[in-house]
């Protein structure tokens, strides 16, 4: 079993991915589960013994088996993961990427150590990452990828993911690199990208090729891109990456879930409310008339009624006079009456 050890680096070294051939990799269901845990789970070569509840030999043989495969190439750990889509599987279908993440740190203090490493090369590679030295700062250029559901999952999780590797860097370099309440890290870059996406496969069927620049940086803000035989559809923006991709992803939902008309449709109901719009304005020119002589009628009518009761009164005050008259000349008969 030490020996086994011996042959497993548990060191963070970057793994490398290998231009796969056009045919298929078979996998069995072991070297599936070992590749999704090294490549998606992040998982260390003992994490991976403890997930499986097997010794270290069966692993090591398992992930010797995917290096002669040509899948991985160096250690095992990394965070930088891709598969092709030759794959039987669908590990990486319509998942969120985050990657290219790019980083520039102001150092708060440093020892004697990290002008030691720095004297030894100024670019160091630790965990797929490529770190620069500085003499007041560290650049640091991700090679990790992050697959999840969603952009604020994927955030998430690269959030963890770096300020563990950043206390490790302050370990090995001898600085200190956070401090509460000190802002001193800047996130330079970072692209969101939506693997195996239908709008990415129908560019890359057409042979099109899609970037849209924004209007008030004049920087490219979306792409599609198929690296890493990913098909994917890209947010790259430095500055708006995980809000633009957020929005895309929300219009796509839209159109996927309630299938809501397309511009030519709402072209042509605009169109039809704009011939309904000019038809009443054509009625609304006339009703100003039509008001007027209602009025004029109104008013007829009023007078002719005014002129009616008036006569009505003359009448009624008539028959009074003569049904009084006629009963102070005694008259008994009720026919005397009509």
């Amino acid at each position: 079993m030490n020996n086994v050890e011996n042959k497993v680096d548990n060191t963070f070294q970057p793994i490398k991915v290998l231009n796969l051939p056009p045919k298929k990799v078979r996998l069995g269901k072991a070297e599936k589960e070992i590749l999704k845990d090294i490549t998606l789970d992040f998982l260390t070569f003992d994490e991976i013994v403890d997930r499986r509840q097997c010794s270290k030999e069966a692993v090591y043989k398992i992930i010797r088996r995917l290096k002669q495969k040509g899948l991985i190439t160096g250690s095992f750990q990394s965070v930088e993961s891709v598969e092709s889509t030759n794959l039987s599987d669908n590990t990486f279908s319509n998942k969120m990427r985050l990657h290219a993440q790019e980083f520039n740190i102001k150092i708060i203090s440093k020892t004697n150590k990290y002008f030691q490493s720095k004297q030894r090369g100024n670019t160091i590679q630790i965990d797929g990452n490529t770190i620069r030295l500085f003499n007041d700062s560290i650049e640091i250029y991700s090679g990790q990828s992050f697959f999840e559901k969603d952009e604020q999952t994927a955030t998430g999780r690269s959030l963890a993911y770096w300020n563990r590797f950043i206390a490790r860097l302050e370990h090995e370099l001898g600085v200190v690199l956070i401090k509460p309440r000190v802002q001193n890290i800047t996130l330079v870059n970072q692209h969101y990208a939506e693997t195996n996406s239908d709008i990415a496969k129908d560019c890359l069927d057409k042979k099109e090729k899609i970037k849209i620049i924004t209007l008030d940086d004049g920087k490219v803000w979306f792409t599609i891109d198929n690296s890493w035989n990913l098909k994917e559809r890209e947010c790259i923006h430095p500055e708006t990456a995980k809000q633009d991709s957020e929005a895309v992803s929300k219009q796509l939902n839209d159109w996927r879930l309630n299938n809501p008309p397309t511009n030519s449709e709402i072209s042509d109901n605009l169109n039809k409310a704009s011939q309904i719009v000019i038809k009443n304005q054509e009625l609304l020119i006339g009703l100003p008339a039509v008001i007027d002589d209602l009025r004029k009628q109104i008013k007829s009518h009023l007078s002719l009624i005014k002129e009616y009761r008036k006569e009505n009164r003359i009448w009624r005050k008539d028959i009074e006079t003569k049904y009084i008259s006629q009963s102070k000349n005694n008259q008994s008969k009720l026919g005397d009456f009509i």
